[in-house]
């Protein structure tokens, strides 16, 4: 046929769309009589009056007249029972319609290819399809008819490896079908496999359920894709475990060891893999992510500063971000009260070497009451500046009342401290040091630097998406268990046995990353 164009339809059940591949290798989508109109019904009409078939637009016109015949949903037409002879005029009609807008659309250049793309490919339907462009003057060989999940593979792997590389998810929506395409490249030496499955999901919502309700729609197509990373991540996570077990079973047990202890802590610490390797303390006693549980209904957190430091003004304020169902609200110096918090009071001087502090006493009964979902710990500095290094922060059991005071300092009961870091290097205006999810009753360590004067410059955002990231994570705890198993080790509940593993242990994050994932 000489040189030409490529023309490529997507043949689908309401509607279908072309698009042209010129000499010059550039894609355009094929557009109706309008710029912006990329849609020809699928559909065609015959009229037995005037003996004359149509399709697409004009043929939805012509099928309000007398004595016309409708055709629908052509792709699924072998199902309809039409006859041969018939389906087989119907199908032509449409096919040589769409030559002919293609033609025009491209100014009259000659089409030497054809690919056709359809949700359901079978022997019948391609016979059917290539018999259509065959008696308009084709030749079968340049007929190329394949399913949505093959174009589908054709498209992803056309783009970067950095996108194929990853699972890929494909929403199909219309007015018939919602269904998910994922593919998943199976990477060999030499040869990768690339499989396609598709999910049904019409039972989570169908166009007439929500054509008047897009947003609806948008809802629903979040919580699937949630759904579906949260599948993702386990499938890592599994992956993760299953190396980590082959490598401990190929290298067996050393030293002769029988059994092992885990700090029950240690199933609360993520493994430190993509975290910044700097830290704020001047001394690692906690990895963030660490969950501590909460002991009692009430918890205080505090926040010391200016001890060694000559008296003068030194303005830090402790805060918290209290999220509710619907609502949120703050408990700070310009706001000493809130549900379920209390704050001590505005503090912005220090009195002579003492240091002094605020703190905010949190009722876990009254956050629960009310349906709050977590509590978010800052410090700022509100004086010129940023944070003052030597800052402590931290929580306490709430047993016993703390007093304060600009004039003589602050003085506390040590051990009533569940745990506190020290700042040790100069920080932004404002750091985010943990979160109490109110529910699991457990508060999570947190170093997020964020900049303004006040917990309002806090982007929520933020520690949410951070939080997803830290829970996505695999626990040291988990790791150990595995090379336990793998190795045909004992777990023991006391710290009497050939391996012992601590949170001292774990605060190596060297040592760790060494053991559970090799160099």
């Amino acid at each position: 046929m000489g040189k030409g164009i490529i023309l490529g339809i997507d043949f689908s059940i309401d509607f279908t769309q072309m698009a042209v591949l010129d000499d010059e290798i550039n894609p355009r989508s094929i557009s109706i009589g309008t710029e912006d109109n990329f849609l020809i019904p699928s559909v065609v009409c015959y009229n037995s009056e005037l003996n004359e078939w149509s399709a697409g637009d004009e043929a939805v016109n012509k099928s309000r007249l007398n004595n016309s015949t409708e055709y629908r949903k052509l792709p699924e037409i072998l199902k309809q029972n039409y006859g041969e002879d018939l389906t087989k005029q119907i199908i032509t009609t449409y096919m040589s319609y769409l030559l002919k807008v293609a033609v025009n659309y491209s100014n009259g250049k000659l089409i030497k290819n054809v690919l056709v793309t359809l949700n359901e490919v079978t022997p019948e339907m391609i016979e059917l399809i290539t018999t259509s462009f065959t008696n308009l003057g084709y030749n079968a060989n340049d007929i190329k008819i394949i399913s949505h999940s093959e174009s589908f593979v054709y498209y992803v792997l056309n783009q970067g490896k950095d996108i194929w590389i990853n699972q890929v998810y494909f929403l199909n929506f219309d007015r018939n079908d919602f269904s998910c395409r994922k593919l998943n490249v199976i990477k060999g030496k030499q040869v990768h496999v690339a499989d396609v499955t598709v999910e049904d999901l019409n039972d989570r919502m169908t166009y007439d359920s929500v054509k008047n309700n897009m947003d609806m729609a948008d809802e629903i197509v979040a919580d699937y894709m949630e759904d579906q990373l949260k599948e993702m991540v386990k499938e890592v996570q599994d992956l993760c475990k299953e190396v980590v077990a082959a490598r401990f079973a190929n290298a067996g047990v050393g030293s002769g060891s029988a059994s092992m202890y885990i700090d029950p802590m240690l199933f609360h610490i993520p493994l430190s893999i993509g975290d910044r390797s700097e830290t704020v303390q001047d001394t690692s006693c906690a990895l963030q992510g660490t969950r501590f549980p909460v002991e009692g209904d009430k918890v205080r957190l505090f926040m010391q500063w200016g001890k060694g430091l000559p008296a003068q003004h030194l303005d830090m304020d402790l805060s918290c971000h209290i999220t509710l169902p619907s609502t949120t609200e703050v408990c700070s110096f310009f706001n000493l009260q809130a549900i379920g918090a209390k704050h001590s009071g505005d503090i912005r001087s220090i009195p002579n070497k003492k240091g002094t502090a605020e703190y905010i006493e949190l009722d876990l009964n009254e956050l629960n009451r009310v349906g709050a979902e977590y509590v978010a710990f800052t410090c700022n500095a509100y004086s010129n500046g940023t944070i003052s290094p030597n800052l402590v922060v931290g929580w306490m059991n709430s047993a016993y009342p703390m007093k304060i005071s600009e004039r003589t300092g602050v003085a506390y009961d040590p051990s009533c401290v569940q745990h506190q870091v020290r700042i040790s290097q100069s920080l932004q205006k404002g750091l985010v040091f943990g979160v109490l999810k109110v529910k699991e009753r457990e508060i999570v360590w947190l170093e997020i630097p964020f900049g303004g004067q006040t917990i309002l410059s806090l982007d929520t955002q933020t520690i949410e998406k951070y939080l997803d990231k830290l829970e996505a994570k695999t626990t040291v705890g988990e790791l150990l268990a595995v090379k336990a198993q793998a190795q045909g080790l004992k777990l023991v509940d006391i710290p009497e046995a050939d391996e012992i593993y601590t949170r001292e242990w774990a605060l190596n994050t060297a040592a760790v990353t060494k053991l559970l994932l090799g160099d």
